[in-house]
């Protein structure tokens, strides 16, 4: 039909660019995931107006949108209050993924401009319309329902049928009882280009065998996902927040060791990551929480002479840092642990049989085949075998005066950075996402948790060019990667 044509060619459109506002106007507290995004902004960035997009998209229809299209498309654009946000609600899914029942929610600013370019769109359809109240429904075929009124126009669809459709439908233009999780509120409070919530719980019933969602069912109890994307001069930022009511794991923060945080300070690195944790705090949490489950199970079984899982983890101090050096034209890695008890590490290394010797009061160094580790007060260092002690000793006190990396480590629960940049002729695949990766500077990031119930995860990825916004700068590589 003409008419689901002219729809999908509009919701690319207005999915072209994406951004968000902060109007939660018109999203049910029955939805279970919700895309947010506001045109105006995104076009903004961009340096374009609705003309040139739409003549785009012509370009990029492959004869299937003509300039009469490109007309109403244009009209309809028009009609609408792009300021504020434009949605696409998911209500439910079949547990096979097969049937769903999803929303796409558009505020309007002129509802007879509106009214004329939908009728034309309708013209020689046979399509039921009629007005309840003020709004006005339009019966599209047996799955797809249609509303104008209250300051947005919606269309429904459902596998099941214009019943259940009209049942979302009514809820969403109605307004009476919006979505009030913590996570989505908070997440309106700022203008992003792009926005996704989710009831997490309700996914993972979907998604996980029953055997798996009961193991977490308590973590998972009313939680929810809350992701924002932003477009800015030279670099894009991801930012996540995982909003679990009944975490148990906030009591396992602790910040990081700070002679583990000085290896990511080593002078000249590609990339680091690093990470802390209460390791006693975390099998509390397991023992208490995941009691008589696969993972209680795991951690108590024997791993060598009598050390269980549980031991494993406590024998550690729960601080780890790592990084990437280029070695000769070589990537290496090194990693950094520190250790609850040296000895009882020490022990439990020539229990099984790995080559270790003491060198100094204090230090040893082993060999378990293509792994070298070297222990000093409490901190072992692992490396692959190509670096002999000398050599590891003398890049663990080659430290840099600038970076400073090791205060980014502090500060997070889990950080970590890489230079694309300089790592791009170590990596190079000569491969179509070359264009891509030399076009990039660095990635970096954070994971954090957040009174107690919270995760913030923050990504950011930078671009060589720094004067132009990153998603004019994304569109011109995806491009060049195209041909």
């Amino acid at each position: 039909m003409k008419l689901k044509f002219y729809a999908s060619i509009i919701i690319l459109a207005l999915s072209f660019n994406l951004a968000f506002s902060q109007n939660f106007n018109y999203v049910p507290n029955s939805a279970k995931a919700v895309l947010s995004f506001n045109i105006n902004s995104v076009i903004n960035k961009l340096g374009k107006n609705y003309s040139e997009i739409i003549r785009d998209v012509i370009r990029n229809s492959g004869g299937k949108v003509d300039y009469s299209d490109g007309r109403k498309i244009e009209n309809f654009i028009n009609s609408l209050n792009l300021n504020e946000d434009v949605r696409i609600i998911l209500h439910g899914v079949s547990k096979d993924f097969n049937n769903w029942d999803v929303s796409a929610v558009i505020p309007y600013r002129n509802l007879r401009q509106l009214r004329e370019v939908v009728y034309e769109m309708f013209e020689g359809s046979y399509i039921r319309n009629y007005f309840s109240g003020n709004i006005e429904y339009f019966e599209i075929d047996d799955t797809m329902v249609m509303a104008m009124g209250n300051n947005v126009l919606c269309f429904t669809y459902s596998d099941s049928g214009t019943y259940v459709a009209y049942s979302y439908l009514n809820e969403i233009v109605s307004n009476n009882n919006p979505l009030r999780d913590k996570t989505f509120l908070e997440l309106e409070k700022k203008v992003n280009d792009m926005a996704l919530w989710i009831d997490s719980d309700y996914i993972y019933r979907i998604g996980l065998l029953e055997e798996d969602y009961n193991m977490f069912n308590n973590m998972f109890y009313k939680s929810s996902y809350g992701a924002s994307l932003n477009f800015n001069q030279g670099y894009v930022i991801l930012e996540i927040e995982q909003y679990f009511p009944r975490n148990p794991f906030g009591q396992i923060k602790k910040k990081i060791n700070s002679k583990v945080a000085q290896l990511v300070d080593t002078y000249n690195i590609l990339g680091f990551f690093s990470f802390s944790f209460s390791p006693r705090k975390f099998n509390e949490i397991i023992k208490n929480n995941f009691a008589y489950t696969e993972i209680d199970r795991e951690l108590r079984s024997e791993i060598a002479n009598g050390i269980t899982g549980y031991d494993f983890i406590d024998m550690f101090g729960g601080d780890c840092s790592g990084i990437v050096i280029n070695d000769n034209g070589q990537p290496n890695i090194i990693v950094a642990a520190s250790i609850n008890n040296q000895n009882k590490f020490i022990n439990f290394t020539l229990e099984n049989d790995i080559a270790i010797r003491k060198i100094n009061n204090n230090e040893y160094w082993g060999e378990s085949g293509d792994l070298n580790f070297y222990v000093s007060d409490s901190t072992a260092y692992f490396c692959n075998s190509d670096l002999t002690l000398n050599r590891l000793r003398n890049i663990l006190n080659n430290r840099s005066n600038s970076d400073n990396y090791s205060r980014f480590a502090f500060n997070n629960d889990v950080s970590f950075f890489f230079n694309i940049d300089k790592s791009y002729k170590l990596f190079r695949e000569n491969n179509e996402f070359d264009i891509l990766i030399s076009e990039l500077h660095y990635i970096s990031g954070s994971v954090n948790i957040e009174n107690n119930n919270s995760v913030k995860t923050v990504m950011r990825l930078n671009f060589k060019n720094a004067n132009q916004n990153s998603l004019a700068t994304l569109i011109d590589i995806l491009s060049r990667m195209s041909y």
